[in-house]
C-alpha cells in the first residue's frame, strides 16, 4: 500500500497536465474555487492547531488537505488566467513544502513547523500571484484566518 507522500510524488507533470485542462475522471469534476476553499479552511485549522500544540490534529489536518490536493484538484478546471507555467512550479514548491511540513508535525519542533508552515504558505501565494490572484494571500505564521483579511502585507522574504 503506498503512502499519501508517495502518491503525491508521483503526480508530477501529469497533475500539472491535468490542472491545466481541467481533466475529468469519470466522476464530476470539482469546481476549482471549492478545492482551494478546502484546501484554505484545512491549512487554517492546521495552523491554529500547530499554534496550540495541537499536532495531532494539525496532522490529520494536513492528510486532508493532501487528499484534496491528490485527488480534487487535478480534476478541477484550473483559472484561465495569468502564467500556468508559473503556478505549476508554485505548485511543485507546494508539495516539497507540504512534504517538509509532514515530517516536521510526525517529530514537531515549534520553529521547524513555523518554518515548514511558512514555506508553505510562501508557495501558495506564489501560486497565487501566477494565476492573477495574488489578493488571494495566506499568512506564513500559524494561526491566522485563510484567507488574510486584514491590511497588512504577506511580501517578505524569511519565513
Amino acid at each position: 500500500m503506498q503512502t499519501r507522500r508517495a502518491r503525491l510524488d508521483r503526480l508530477g507533470l501529469p497533475a500539472l497536465v491535468a490542472i491545466a485542462l481541467g481533466a475529468c475522471r469519470g466522476e464530476p469534476a470539482p469546481r476549482y474555487g471549492q478545492a482551494m476553499h478546502e484546501i484554505g479552511r484545512r491549512f487554517e485549522v492546521l495552523g491554529r492547531a500547530a499554534a496550540a500544540g495541537r499536532y495531532e490534529l494539525a496532522r490529520y489536518e494536513l492528510d486532508e488537505l493532501n487528499e484534496v490536493v491528490e485527488h480534487d484538484l487535478p480534476r478541477a478546471q484550473a483559472p484561465q488566467v495569468g502564467d500556468l507555467v508559473g503556478a505549476a512550479a508554485s505548485l511543485r514548491d507546494m508539495r516539497l513544502a507540504l512534504g517538509r511540513l509532514d515530517a516536521d508535525l510526525k517529530h514537531p519542533e515549534p520553529g521547524q513547523v513555523r518554518s515548514s508552515f511558512a514555506l508553505t504558505a510562501k508557495a501558495c501565494n506564489a501560486c497565487h500571484a501566477s494565476l492573477a490572484h495574488g489578493f488571494i494571500e495566506i499568512p506564513q505564521e500559524l494561526g491566522g484566518t485563510v484567507p488574510r483579511t486584514d491590511a497588512g502585507s504577506l511580501v517578505r522574504d524569511d519565513p
